[in-house]
């Protein structure tokens, strides 16, 4: 029996793609209950056997994003009641932090095969590291029962959607367009996040990897001044030392309401 799971990253820096191995050791608590074992052969296949809960700890962290994906084959040689994943930033989070908007940890795999998912979606689009992955099969009922096999675990950079579309558009569905210049023969299009919602990584104006989000207590959001303790908890998406305060963006614009002050 092994205790470690190879496994790839993609990357797409400088428009090329780079391959990084890493490594994840099973942690010693991991839940193998009666009639649940598993076991990780060639450092690239994890079989587990009956009701198991496997939790791996991951060499490195990896940072991720709204576009990075997570993708394995999956063969249930036999079905378990339900197979799912957990991922996690660090052990706080592994003991069960307080999750805010609609973040998640864990999704339940429903179909063998080629199996794709959204990383962004576990942490609501944030930008943030990730260190521990959980396989789980559940078979509570009859401890006993579900075989699997997982292999090929890769974490992929994922396809890029530009914030603008062709046409000048914000993509994201609850976002305004603010034209600040011309840029050659092109208008400079900033996507600045409609009253209610801020960016998924701090202020109001949408970077290359945010999302609209709503800020925690809507519609009652926290003005300037007010306290906080993240940034969600703001009308304008950034909380500094418990307090919301005005809006700045990575490219140093503050954002009142929907006006550009330079």
């Amino acid at each position: 029996m092994l205790t470690t799971l190879s496994f790839l990253q993609n990357l797409l820096i400088g428009g090329g793609g780079v391959t990084s191995e890493y490594t994840a050791s099973l942690l010693p608590n991991s839940d193998i209950s009666v009639g649940g074992g598993y076991v990780a052969s060639d450092l690239t296949t994890l079989h587990l056997y009956g009701h198991v809960h496997t939790l791996y700890e991951m060499d490195l962290s990896i940072l991720v994003n709204k576009f990075t994906r997570l993708q394995f084959d999956l063969t249930e040689i036999i079905v378990s009641e339900q197979l799912r994943i957990c991922i996690y930033e660090d052990e706080e989070d592994v003991a069960g932090q307080t999750l805010v908007g609609d973040e998640t940890r864990c999704t339940n795999i429903t179909e063998s095969g080629s199996v794709d998912i959204g990383i962004g979606d576990f942490f609501d689009d944030r930008v943030t590291q990730i260190k521990y992955i959980s396989f789980i099969q559940d078979s509570g009922r009859n401890p006993r029962s579900g075989e699997s096999e997982i292999t090929n675990v890769v974490v992929e950079a994922g396809e890029k959607v530009d914030i603008v579309d062709e046409n000048g558009k914000c993509a994201d569905s609850n976002a305004n367009e603010v034209v600040l210049g011309v840029v050659g023969n092109a208008e400079d299009v900033q996507c600045i996040c409609e009253d209610g919602f801020v960016s998924s990584n701090g202020g109001k104006i949408l970077g290359e990897y945010d999302s609209c989000v709503h800020c925690l207590s809507y519609p009652d959001c926290a003005l300037d001044g007010e306290t906080c303790s993240r940034n969600r908890d703001c009308m304008m998406g950034i909380c500094i030392d418990s307090i919301c305060v005005p809006g700045v963006s990575s490219n140093g614009i503050t954002v009142f309401g929907f006006v550009i002050i330079f």
